[in-house]
């Protein structure tokens, strides 16, 4: 309801030719998300097994860590394309690449930088198994969407930008307000537990967005391998500025030691 009907809302409000300028607009985005929801999956069993053994201060410190980690690997992706999108379409659909695709497809990331710093926090609800208001919250999320869509595109003449914005904008309020403060409250915690990471954690993605258009902007890209080139040139840069960042002194030594670790694994296989 907040996303999936985008195209039929689309199609039925707008027309077959609005809806599939929207389809191509949300491919790559789509399936971006979808690689980037694997990430923080990874840290679950983990998480589950630190609650279980009711240590809490060790299951607190091990789940910002979690929001850290994955807000720096997750947040490379979605500045990277944010930059590169309007070359991403004149590379992809040269005949049909213009201004609009681009908005429309930065306008579906906003739900992704909403979402990207707190995704570990939506296990929480399923540890704690308290599960209902969160549904209830993406419900009443959805029938805002479709009531809101439905009223700018009879009186406005945004259209498309409508249906692709208004679902962004309500995931802000969702992931940046309902989500860190149901969690807090599911782990009977205060309130604000999670926003400092947040906080930084949108900050790195400011930066990364920053420097990433500046490096757009002013390495010329005519080719899909010179845009391969500089995305990992951005990745390195954003990994950098993530450790650098959003990591404390004691979680950068715990990266050191992951990358040692997995050297040592690497040398002694081969």
């Amino acid at each position: 309801m907040l996303t999936g009907l985008d195209l039929l809302i689309a199609n039925i409000m707008l027309g077959a030719s609005a809806s599939g300028t929207l389809a191509v607009a949300k491919t790559a985005p789509m399936a971006l998300q979808a690689l980037i929801a694997v990430v923080p999956t990874a840290f679950n069993p983990y998480l589950t097994i630190l609650y279980a053994k009711a240590n809490r201060d060790n299951f607190i410190n091990e789940l910002l860590y979690t929001l850290k980690f994955t807000s720096i690997l997750i947040g490379i992706p979605i500045a990277g394309f944010i930059a590169l999108s309007s070359v991403f379409f004149s590379l992809w659909i040269p005949t049909v690449a213009n201004q609009q695709l681009t908005v429309l497809a930065i306008l579906t990331m906003i739900s992704m930088i909403a979402s990207f710093s707190i995704i570990p926090l939506m296990y929480i609800f399923t540890i704690t198994n308290k599960l209902k208001w969160p549904s209830i919250a993406i419900f009443i999320a959805g029938l805002v969407n479709i009531a809101l869509v439905y009223i700018l595109i009879k009186t406005t003449n945004i259209g498309l930008y409508a249906i692709a914005g208004v679902s962004s904008f309500l995931e802000l309020f969702r992931c940046l307000i309902f989500i860190p403060l149901y969690a807090s409250f599911c782990l009977n915690e205060k309130p604000t537990l999670f926003y400092s990471s947040i906080l930084k954690s949108l900050g790195y993605m400011t930066i990364l967005i920053i420097v990433n258009s500046t490096m757009a902007l002013l390495i010329p890209i005519h080719s899909w391998l010179r845009l391969l080139i500089v995305a990992m040139l951005m990745a390195v840069i954003g990994l950098g500025i993530g450790i650098q960042f959003v990591l404390n002194a004691e979680e950068k030594t715990k990266i050191k030691q992951m990358v040692i670790d997995f050297m040592h694994k690497v040398k002694s296989t081969y």
